[in-house]
């Protein structure tokens, strides 16, 4: 079924990760078993993100979607549901030739593959120094109704990726591993530069498999010390600047036409208005709501004069005529109020979405009561298409989250290799720098008991999936 651009954005799942603990007592234990190691030299050896001296000259985008070409039966359901298998069980159960058996056994780091096949060109897209969306003008002109096909397929590509690195990680091949965490990051950092924060959000769930991915090696025996790797990497890790832009747009474009402000509308008009809304908000709802109707809304509030009044002066002073602003029925000022007021709601919400995160959490967090209030009046667009904002920049948060945790962890691996395989007692005993929490802005929690670490943060979400905890236990 065509689904609408903000259905996608509420109803898109996160990526699905490698299995974990089961949650319980309000929190996600994860518990790794760590070796000391220091960092291998040259630091840049294993850098996650593809440097300056690896790009080459070429177009993201058609560079990944033609690892779809000519794999039809790469991307049939039977071997789909394979790759999910492999993905998901646990590291030492996987097949030592799962790569071979994948039919992913090559790339740019496999010098042995005779010609390039799908991974090498993956690996090569994500190494171009270009990417060409060309959605100007279908965004503009399709606005909600705006499909992402592609972005839906890039998606599946990275599940690929994900079941590569673990079949690096699996037999130790470190070397080979970062080169695919590059890649995923690559591709993660195309997506970012989509013109939808559904764009943004799927690049988000792309680099939360390569998270997923390093948060299994970094346990593995041998692994290197990444914490130079994680800490040239930046905050946040991916923008939803782009997102934002085009969120400012399909919404306008969606109801600019239909809902006029240069023109009285007749009553066809505004049945018709009502109806796009109607049907828009429909598309959205996980189940429709007898009782939640545009119309009768919009109905209510031409009884409020004073409202009405307002929509007609920032009219006339936007420089519609007065005789045309005198000649709009009222549920065209009610509509027009609607779409104004979703303007200035959208703003208030979006000055938090680049502010660091804790700031921007706690910010988002009061616009919840405010979004509830506006419902709640009668208002019927800002308090229906703005929540999933905020959806994105938690999704933002949570990775962010995770690379920090990885860098604290590997902080302590450090320092373990640097203290005669010893933990810190506490975080300030650490001489490499460990980060704050990008959640709350202040230092993850770490305390030592019977040779075991923990490491805890700020929940993101209130969720208990979303409130790691990290249990660290040296290997002698």
């Amino acid at each position: 079924m065509r689904q609408s651009l903000f259905a996608l954005l509420l109803l898109a799942p996160m990526a699905v990760a490698q299995p974990l603990p089961e949650a319980k007592d309000g929190k996600l234990t994860v518990p790794l078993e760590l070796t000391p190691a220091a960092a291998r030299k040259p630091l840049s050896d294993f850098y996650l993100e593809v440097g300056y001296g690896e790009r080459q000259p070429g177009d993201k985008l058609s560079g990944f979607l033609k690892c779809f070409m000519e794999q039809d039966n790469f991307y049939a359901k039977n071997h789909q549901e394979k790759i999910e298998r492999w993905r998901t069980m646990p590291l030492d159960e996987l097949p030592a030739d799962v790569r071979e058996q994948a039919g992913i056994a090559s790339g740019v780091a496999y010098k042995e593959s005779k010609y390039t096949t799908m991974m090498g060109f993956a690996d090569q897209a994500a190494r171009y120094s270009r990417t060409e969306w060309n959605e100007y003008f279908n965004l503009r002109k399709d606005a909600v109704y705006f499909l992402l096909p592609e972005v839906q397929k890039l998606r599946q590509l990275g599940t690929v990726l994900h079941l590569r690195l673990r079949g690096e990680i699996k037999a130790g091949e470190f070397e080979k591993a970062v080169v695919t965490v590059r890649s995923l990051f690559g591709l993660a950092r195309m997506l970012e530069t989509h013109p939808t924060l559904i764009g943004n959000l799927v690049g988000i769930a792309v680099a939360s498999l390569a998270v997923n991915g390093l948060e299994e090696m970094v346990a593995r025996p041998g692994c290197p010390n990444l914490y130079w790797s994680f800490a040239d990497l930046p905050t946040p890790f991916l923008s939803i600047r782009e997102g934002l832009g085009g969120e400012r747009v399909f919404v306008s474009a969606t109801f600019g036409k239909a809902i006029p402000s240069d023109r009285a509308m007749t009553d066809a008009d505004v049945n018709a208005a009502v109806q796009l809304v109607t049907e828009v908000i429909a598309m959205g709802a996980d189940k429709p709501n007898p009782f939640d109707k545009p119309g009768l809304k919009y109905a209510a509030l031409t009884a409020n004069d004073k409202l009405l009044e307002g929509v007609r002066e920032k009219l006339t002073k936007a420089g519609t005529s007065a005789d045309v602003v005198k000649a709009m029925p009222k549920m065209q000022l009610a509509l027009l109020a609607d779409v104004q007021r979703y303007d200035v709601t959208r703003d208030e919400l979006f000055k938090w979405m680049n502010r660091p995160h804790a700031e921007a959490l706690a910010g988002l967090k009061e616009r919840e009561e405010v979004t509830r209030l506006e419902k709640q009046a009668g208002w019927v667009i800002a308090p229906f298409f703005l929540p999933s904002t905020q959806k994105v920049k938690t999704a933002q948060a949570k990775l962010d989250q995770r690379l920090a945790y990885l860098m604290a962890i590997e902080a302590v691996r450090l320092h373990a290799a640097e203290n005669g395989g010893k933990l810190p007692e506490k975080l300030a005993d650490v001489k490499a720098t460990v980060p704050n929490d990008p959640v709350s802005g202040k230092p993850f929690g770490y305390t030592v008991k019977d040779g075991v670490a923990t490491l805890s943060g700020t929940n993101p979400t209130g969720g208990e999936v979303d409130n790691r905890v990290y249990e660290l236990k040296l290997r002698k």
